[in-house]
Formats: structure tokens, sequence, C-alpha cells
């Protein structure tokens, strides 16, 4: 049986209940088609970050906290371990005012979504164990297990949007275009910031860093959008936003990458689950090395170095 911890009081008792039966309701429904057998507790918290970081530390895992950004901060998670005896388990965090949208009937259909975007990462990290337990075990040495890093990363946001299709709301695609595009300019902006200081101050590390951050942001969103709209043309005969989007990026810094990228986790999820390797990922690394590289910084290897520079 599934724990559902509830540690607010955001919530009267009626609520609380409610929320508990319909969880609980969805993760019998949601089995028809996902494997949530390694779902072991969720929690609903008011103190959401905190909560998640005792959690961590108590399972002795990297307490890294919620995903966060310059303007928001995470509102659910997964967070996946293994018992004494080998086996995994996991457990989902949500922030207890991101399901309040429930009983609101403006909020309802997103929010939903957002709980089936998560059980739909459990699923994800279940059938993909063997797989991604390479990619956790590696210490970035060298290009190639950061890349796939990244990789890992920008697949889990893609593959979980696709298998969460039937609850996207279509009437978010206009809204959800118009953020891409924001992002695609504030990515550019962030990064020519970040050379303009390095110049300065010559941080390579510095860079780095800001460059990662930044880049990921994009392609994470950019991956979970080309899922969500593949997965529409896949279920109806929905336009090709995809390639609305390739005529409208035309000539800016974006383009090339846009389209290797839908085209490569298109790829991938056409092998889904029945992965050979962890090599797999390579390709979609490339795409990461390319938009480094048209953002205006440099990488490539040098036996197992990384070697930064800042394009002319």
């Amino acid at each position: 049986m599934i724990q559902i911890n509830v540690i607010t009081d955001m919530y009267t008792k009626e609520e609380e209940q409610s929320l508990k039966e319909f969880l609980l309701q969805q993760i019998t429904g949601f089995t028809e088609q996902l494997n949530l057998s390694s779902l072991k507790s969720i929690f609903i918290a008011k103190d959401y970050v905190e909560e998640l970081k005792s959690f961590q530390m108590e399972h002795s895992l990297e307490a890294i906290g919620a995903t966060k950004s310059d303007t928001a901060i995470g509102v659910a998670k997964v967070v996946k371990y293994n018992e004494a005896d080998g086996s995994l388990s996991q457990t989902i965090f949500f922030k207890d005012q991101l399901l309040m949208g429930l009983f609101q009937e403006k909020l309802a259909a997103s929010t939903f979504h957002t709980i089936h975007h998560e059980f739909c990462h459990v699923h994800d990290n279940f059938v993909m164990q063997h797989i991604y337990s390479q990619v956790e075990d590696v210490q970035y040495r060298d290009l190639i297990s950061l890349l796939r890093t990244h990789s890992d990363i920008i697949w889990r946001e893609y593959v979980v949007e696709r298998l969460s299709i039937k609850s996207y709301r279509i009437d978010n695609v206009r809204s959800d275009v118009k953020y891409l595009f924001e992002m695609i300019e504030e990515t550019n902006q962030g990064v020519m910031l970040s050379i303009s200081e390095y110049k300065n101050s010559h941080n390579t590390g510095l860079l780095f860093k800001e460059l990662q951050e930044k880049a990921n942001l994009l392609l994470k969103y950019s991956s979970a959008f080309c899922g969500a709209m593949q997965g529409l043309q896949e279920i109806s005969s929905e336009c090709d936003y995809i390639g609305i989007i390739s005529e409208q990026l035309g000539e800016s810094y974006y383009h090339d990458t846009w389209q290797r990228l839908n085209t490569e986790l298109n790829e991938l999820y056409a092998k889904y689950p029945k992965w050979e390797s962890i090599n797999v990922l390579d390709a979609v690394g490339k795409v990461v090395l390319k938009l480094w590289n048209d953002l205006g910084v440099e990488v490539h290897s040098q036996g197992n170095r990384i070697i930064i520079g800042v394009v002319d």
C-alpha cells in the first residue's frame, strides 16, 4: 500500500481525505499503462524543499533539494533510492499549493497533468534503471560522460511528456510556444553576459558552469515540449507544431538545435525501452555540444580534460 503523507495545514480534513482518495484512485488507473510498483510513498508538504532535503539526507542521497531556476522553484519531484536488498524504491514530493489546484476549476486540468507527469517519471525510472545506473555512477571525468549526463536529463523530460500526452492541455500550446521563444532569447542573452564577464575575470570554471545551467534549462523545456507535440501527432491529427516552430526560428542560432533535438529524441523513443547501451544517448550529446558552440563557447576534449574557449 502506498503511503500518502500530508504535512501541511492548507487543506480541510475533507479536502485532505479527498486528495488521498483521488491520488490512490489515479495510481490504480495509471497502472494499466505505467509500472508504478516501485512507488512507496507520496509527500504533500508546505515546507516542500525542507521535507525533500530531509528525506534525501535520511536515505543517504545527495541533498540537492528542489529544481530551481532564476524565476521559479520546482513544485514536484521524484526521489529514487535503493533498499538494503538493492531494489529500487521511489517517492514523489508535491508542494501543497500545487495540489490545491485540483479543487479549482481553472487549475484542475493542468494540476492533473503535473501529477501524471510525475507518475511517468516513476515508470521511466523503473523500466530504465539498468541504463540510468550507468549514467548516475559516472563522475564527470571526461566530456563524453558529462554529455551523457546532460542527455539523460533531456531524455527524461521528453519521454515523460510523451507518455503523459493524454492529460496534456492542447489549449496550452500557444503559451508554451511563446515561453519557448522567450527562453531561446533569454538563454542567448544570458550566455552573452557570461562571456562578457569571463573576458574580464578569465574564470573558465564559472563560464562553463553558467553555460551548462542556462543551456540545460532551455534544452529541458524544449525536449518536454517536443515530447508533447510528437505525442499529439501520434494520437491525433493536430498540425505540425514542430515544423511551424522550425520555420519561425528561421536564422536563429537555435534552429539547428531544435530540428536535431526533435529528430534524435524521436529516434530514441522508437527504440524505447529496449536500448542496448547508454551509448544511444550520444546522439543527443552531440546536439548539446553544438548548442554550446552556437551560444559562443567552444568545448572539446583533450584526453580526459575538458577544454573551454570563447568562439571568436
